[in-house]
């Protein structure tokens, strides 16, 4: 399969599916082991990502219950069929961000947090251009975070986004998709 240029990179909290797998892993873990919140306050002093890496040690969330983005999925599809390279960059734990992956069989890459680097904002876009190259890349994404990604991408698929971010995406001057 020959890949399409540039790489369509797609963000997951907020914009693959509804949820934020941290918040949903925080609630599980403190359903199933109330015990636990001093746990989370020391994870959570040693920095997001370390707190992501020992919930996805100790909680298992079910890709298949997860609210998904219907219409960005059944894009994501088309573009995986035309041949395009589909990449999962994510701020979530990494073994989190691969079972997504593995459930939906679309992506040819995960890149995510790894419980030292917490891959959001400034750092993913650092990801990104070191993976692709600055403006080689397409990105969906929804949150104020993402504005530092798009910056540096070709172009910007906007999901669910509130009218602010939306402006601030569109203020880039980068062709534009709104979901």
């Amino acid at each position: 399969m020959t890949s399409l240029s540039p790489a369509l990179c797609i963000d997951l909290d907020g914009t693959l599916i509804k949820e934020d797998v941290t918040w949903a892993a925080t609630m599980l873990l403190l359903k199933q082991a109330p015990w636990r919140i001093g746990h989370l306050m020391c994870w959570l002093l040693r920095g997001r990502g370390r707190l992501k890496e020992r919930l996805g040690q100790h909680v298992l969330l079910d890709p298949a219950q997860l609210t998904y983005h219907p219409e960005l999925i059944a894009f994501i599809r088309e573009e995986r069929q035309r041949g395009r390279y589909i990449v999962l960059a994510t701020a979530a734990d990494q073994r989190v961000a691969l079972a997504i992956a593995d459930h939906l069989g679309v992506f040819d890459e995960v890149l995510a947090s790894d419980g030292i680097i917490n891959l959001r904002a400034k750092r993913k876009a650092q990801a990104l251009c070191q993976r692709f190259g600055e403006g080689q890349f397409t990105y969906a994404g929804n949150s104020k975070d993402d504005l530092k990604v798009w910056a540096h991408a070709a172009s910007v698929i906007i999901v669910n986004a509130t009218p602010c971010v939306a402006r601030g995406a569109k203020r880039l001057n980068k062709p534009t998709i709104v979901f």
